[in-house]
């Protein structure tokens, strides 16, 4: 117990109190194939992001990332989860150029957001993937190549 209580004492310092989960009942609902996290972590900035990442290989702890929890079952089966980086924090454009037809966004955005932001653009910009489920994030829908029925028009995520 005393290796996951410097585990948590050092993310603390890194994302802040608010942005820890360790209450066992809240873990529970975020195992993978029974897997049960140590900590649940939320990091609002890539930099945080960093230094979980080289914290963690430092003490050499598994790392999972976790958006939104859909198609969860698409990726490998985990040995141990150390910590659990959920991402929905990160949800920021960093780079949008729509005249070039580019954009960059955190993994926490949901699709949803991304369309909504386009369209505010007025010339009729948006992201031509269409997955089951709106609230998906984009780097999951290119993880999983769940693009949806446009694809038949525009071409999948990977495309």
């Amino acid at each position: 117990m005393a290796r996951t209580d410097n585990l948590v004492s050092s993310l603390r310092e890194i994302v802040g109190e608010a942005n820890i989960i360790e209450d066992r009942e809240r873990l529970k609902a975020f195992s993978i194939d029974g897997k049960k996290p140590k900590v649940i972590v939320s990091p609002g900035t890539a930099e945080e992001v960093s230094k979980v990442i080289a914290f963690a290989n430092g003490k050499r702890s598994v790392v999972i990332p976790r958006g939104n929890g859909t198609k969860m079952q698409c990726g490998g089966v985990p040995r141990k989860i150390d910590i659990l980086l959920w991402t929905t924090r990160l949800n920021r454009i960093t780079d949008k150029d729509c005249d070039n037809l580019t954009l960059s966004v955190e993994g926490g955005m949901t699709l949803a957001k991304v369309q909504e932001t386009l369209a505010r653009e007025g010339k009729g910009y948006f992201l031509p993937l269409d997955p089951p489920f709106q609230t998906k994030r984009p780097w999951g829908i290119v993880a999983t190549n769940s693009s949806g029925p446009r694809r038949l028009l525009y071409g999948a995520a990977r495309d």
